[in-house]
């Protein structure tokens, strides 16, 4: 058996479609579960799935892992659904709230203040509601559907504020395993079915015709080269 574990949110739909409709090896049992980014993670993490699309931050805490795919989540610009918001510029952002649902948006937020804005707020979890604290001098990062149609003052996109200081695209989950000895055969497959997914876009946009721009714009599902370097410059970063 196969338990694979996939983010719940708008762009992964693709993905799961994917899973969905184009079968393993009919002789392989799949599970299927859907998670936010930190439920997924902590699933990966606490071997309660085998293969997971995974936020990129939690890959220095496993003790072993596999990145089994060339798909993945990303941006090269903004992307739409991660943003830092405020009621004010950045620059008088006193108090900065970080949504529980993704480690890795933390992270970045975190390294775009110390790095390229040159601010030091207090770096705050977040717990449920926390947009109705966004106000004054306190700010938060929200993320996923959530992110989508806010009314804000200020909206950064931290997806587009990393191209700006780095000339390079942000990934923010990798399809990921914690089996060492996962067999060829099955990654081979199981990224056939990824693939499928992807292409199948256009047709899944006649189903949810308001996400054709968010899907082919602004989310980049095949990870080239940049970024890959994007990804190692990321997570050399994180923690310092």
């Amino acid at each position: 058996m196969i338990r694979i574990g996939c983010v719940n949110y708008t762009n992964s739909i693709p993905f799961l479609y994917g899973i969905k409709n184009k079968p393993f090896a009919k002789e392989m049992e799949v599970t299927l579960q859907t998670f936010s980014p930190a439920e997924c993670a902590k699933a990966l993490l606490d071997n309660t799935i085998d293969i997971g699309l995974v936020p990129v931050a939690i890959l220095p805490l496993l003790p072993y892992y596999k990145i089994i795919s060339d798909y993945g989540i990303a941006a090269d610009g903004k992307v739409q659904s991660v943003l830092l918001c405020s009621e004010c510029p950045i620059q008088e952002v006193e108090t900065l709230l970080l949504d529980f649902e993704s480690r890795t948006s933390i992270q970045l937020a975190t390294i775009l203040c110390k790095n390229y804005w040159h601010i030091q707020p207090v770096l705050e979890p977040a717990k449920q509601h926390y947009q109705q604290k966004i106000k004054g001098t306190t700010a938060g990062v929200i993320i996923g559907d959530k992110a989508f149609n806010l009314g804000y003052t200020y909206q950064y996109d931290l997806a587009e504020m990393w191209k700006n200081h780095t000339n390079l695209p942000f990934v923010f989950a990798v399809w990921a395993t914690t089996l060492p000895s996962l067999d060829t055969e099955i990654i081979r497959v199981f990224n056939q079915a990824l693939q499928y997914g992807v292409e199948s876009i256009p047709a899944l946009s006649k189903l949810y015709p308001d996400n054709e721009t968010y899907w082919t714009q602004y989310i980049h599902y095949y990870l080239d080269e940049r970024k890959k370097q994007g990804l190692e410059l990321f997570l050399s970063w994180i923690g310092k």
